[in-house]
């Protein structure tokens, strides 16, 4: 096998992939034809070349060892991506072309959620949620179908199970971060149940045993805080914040950022690391507002890390490698917002408890729902019959997060590639991060020249070492929950 063309051709596939990404979604391109793509690299992704990497792995000993390891991961993920592309692009289109109607008038499925995040009467929100759910319950024999191919491939490639093969691909134990998440949530019980009780009665009007999953979704969208957020100040503020930590934004000529209005431009902030590290898209379209705000700190954050790659880097740690490292750089620029220094220094917001009050108590929510996906989703991919698995989902999200949730989503409210792990990983890694930089640089270490200097020669790397290893490398020990318990608990106290 010629491994160097193999990994050429790899990342060939993966530049043209991001690229039709960027280009369809910011609402340039209006055909989304990523099966060509699949089907111009398919002898890339193949049983016999997955064996082939696997051997070749087992006979190589250090940093190759670990390249191939992730050439793996790689092709394993991409071949059944292959298998199941047909019946996932089928719900995309179900889901797409299906409409519900609201006040006489036929609103697009997608559509209807936003609908619910910015509609302030609860029953309202239960009547479009109820439409949306019929809809959902009908998508599930599609869902169904997906899943069980992901479950057949798994036994295929010779695994008991998806969540056996996806443990070993990523090399994380889902049943030991299941316990941890288990003990985050037995450990933080009374504490969340008080601060999202209160969050929920003074901000929509209901308590937390009365609150339903759908309210949430109209409670994070934090309408209440967007004059603080201004669209003028959006992309501003984020280039501030890199100057401030010795990285000059505008000279970054490796990210483009666009901020071009389109009819059909996707309103989320993305990022696409077309050609790591000369070639990143950070896509925007500002609105203003906090969530806005946020998602594109959060993509600033992949983007530079993906932009201060090292360029002789190989293939394998630039693309590769483990995911909760860039999530965790996006979620160190994401949560800024939650330091009082960085919203009086840069929005000039001198009494901002009340705003970081809501941020903190979301950021709770999430890690709460994520630590019940987790338990969930190593349950539904334990190789059992997926039948009656809708209870369990119900319960679990229910018990993590103290509101109601509904059975029918127990198909659609699943990651691939238990991509959930990469984010309860990130979160963890993100608050010991910013314990350390907090600890040696005090409150405001983002606007410490060091933190920048730290904070290059950490994403220098890309992805070759993963959040533990890097953990390690800084002295800062294993992946914990107290740095994040003592965060709750302190912010806590300042409301």
């Amino acid at each position: 096998m010629d491994l160097e063309k193999y990994r050429k051709q790899a990342e060939d596939f993966m530049s043209e992939k991001d690229k039709l990404h960027y280009l369809h979604f910011s609402g340039q391109k209006d055909e989304y034809n990523i099966s060509e793509i699949y089907e111009k690299y398919k002898d890339l992704f193949t049983k016999e070349v997955i064996k082939e990497i696997e051997n070749l792995r087992k006979e190589k000993k250090g940093e190759e060892r670990r390249r191939l390891y992730y050439l793996f991961h790689f092709c394993t993920k991409e071949y059944i991506r292959q298998q199941v592309k047909k019946i996932k692009q089928e719900i995309v289109q179900e889901e797409a072309k299906a409409k519900i109607m609201i006040d006489d008038e036929k609103v697009s499925f997608r559509k209807s959620k936003v609908i619910i995040s910015n509609e302030p009467n609860h029953e309202r929100r239960a009547e479009i949620e109820s439409k949306r759910i019929e809809k959902i319950a009908k998508f599930n024999t599609k869902y169904k179908e997906k899943w069980n191919k992901y479950h057949l491939l798994s036994r295929e490639l010779g695994y008991e199970n998806y969540a056996q093969l996806c443990s070993k691909l990523m090399n994380v134990d889902f049943d030991k971060l299941s316990e941890l998440m288990q003990n985050f949530l037995n450990k933080t019980e009374e504490l969340y149940q008080k601060a999202m009780d209160k969050e929920l009665s003074e901000r929509i009007g209901l308590p937390l045993n009365q609150s339903k999953h759908y309210d949430i979704d109209y409670f994070s969208r934090g309408k209440d805080y967007d004059y603080m957020f201004p669209k003028e100040e959006l992309v501003n503020s984020f280039g501030r914040t890199c100057y401030a930590l010795g990285i000059d934004l505008e000279s970054q000529k490796n990210i483009h950022i666009d901020i071009e209005m389109r009819d059909k431009k996707s309103p989320r902030a993305f990022m696409c690391p077309v050609r790591i590290p000369d070639e990143i898209y950070l896509n925007i379209m500002p609105t203003g507002g906090i969530s806005d705000y946020r998602s594109l700190f959060h993509e600033g954050g992949h983007s530079q890390h993906f932009a201060n790659v090292g360029k002789k880097l190989s293939f394998e740690f630039k693309y590769l490698g483990d995911d909760a490292v860039t999530e965790g750089y996006a979620f160190l620029f994401d949560y800024i917002f939650l330091s009082p220094e960085w919203l009086e220094d840069f929005l000039r917001i001198k009494d901002a408890n009340e705003v970081i009050g809501f941020i903190l108590t979301r950021k709770f929510y999430m890690l709460r729902r994520y630590s019940g996906k987790i338990i969930y989703e190593t349950k539904f991919h334990d190789g059992s019959s997926i039948e009656g698995k809708d209870e369990i989902y119900k319960d679990t999200l229910s018990s993590a997060t103290m509101v109601e949730y509904v059975p029918e989503k127990y198909l659609s409210d699943l990651d691939e590639g238990f991509y959930v792990s990469s984010y309860l990983r990130a979160w963890l890694f993100e608050a010991q991060l910013r314990q350390y930089f907090e600890e040696e640089y005090g409150p405001r270490w983002y606007a410490s020249k060091k933190v920048g200097d730290l904070l290059r020669e950490m994403w220098y790397y890309g992805q070759k070492y993963s959040v533990d290893e890097i953990l390690d490398q800084l002295g800062l020990g294993k992946l914990s929950i107290e740095p994040i318990i003592n965060q709750f608990q302190k912010l806590s106290m300042t409301r």
